[in-house]
């Protein structure tokens, strides 16, 4: 960890450079929850198009691992935005991990321990799982084009993906506050969130492409140089 000096005399905490990494670039696909590459070609679409074949390769070890962590990192932040519109404490509650989860996801929260300072959230198996079933879909949706990545498309998929995972048989509160589409609302309800995250990235980084230097970054780095 590094520190560099500010007008104010005190220290100002500087990551390391290689810890820099952009955790939502540097993935090319997702790893299942059997812990095999999707090697898969084709894309599925929703509206009449023919399926066409895409290059996923499959990660290397290191690479899978931090797509891993960071998918989690990500269900975390799901799990807080959730909790805020979801009624039932319940179900909430079952999203966090608990011993049993533990041992299931501890390899993949890595970066969550790493970086908690008591804030972030560990998610449960079941979140982790549909987490990462939406992130291949995002990722097959991109390979695809990102014109055409479709949110209602995208959701429509990973719901049939977790009902044929059976995903959705994890979610079993039986509360009475519920309606009769539980869970498939909370299911929706994740993804949604979850692909929420991923577009704003996807823009942002294809905004930067077409304009590297815009003139709220360049008017901050003016400033952070005069000092002010």
């Amino acid at each position: 960890m590094k520190t560099k000096s500010i007008n104010t005399g005190n220290c100002q905490e500087q990551e390391d450079i290689s810890m820099k990494i952009s955790p939502l670039g540097n993935f090319s696909t997702i790893v299942d929850d059997d812990s095999c590459y999707f090697e898969e070609l084709a894309i599925e679409e929703e509206d009449g198009y023919e399926n066409s074949l895409v290059n996923l390769q499959a990660p290397s070890v290191e690479i899978a691992a931090l797509m891993s962590n960071v998918v989690a990192y990500i269900s975390g932040f799901v799990l807080r935005s959730v909790s805020k519109r979801w009624k039932c404490s319940n179900c909430i509650c079952e999203l966090m991990a608990n011993e049993e989860d533990w041992e299931k996801v501890k390899d993949d929260c890595v970066l969550i321990t790493t970086r908690d300072n008591g804030g972030l959230i560990i998610p449960s198996n079941a979140l982790l799982l549909v987490c990462k079933q939406t992130e291949d879909c995002v990722r097959r949706a991109q390979a695809k084009g990102i014109k055409q990545m479709k949110k209602n498309v995208i959701i429509g998929n990973v719901l049939s993906k977790c009902h044929d995972r059976t995903y959705d048989e994890m979610f079993n509160c039986q509360s009475s506050i519920h309606a009769a589409s539980y869970p498939t609302d909370l299911l929706t309800e994740i993804v949604s969130t979850y692909l929420k995250v991923r577009l704003h990235h996807l823009a942002k980084e294809a905004t930067l492409k077409l304009c590297p230097t815009t003139i709220r970054s360049t008017c901050t780095n003016i400033t952070q140089f005069k000092g002010n």
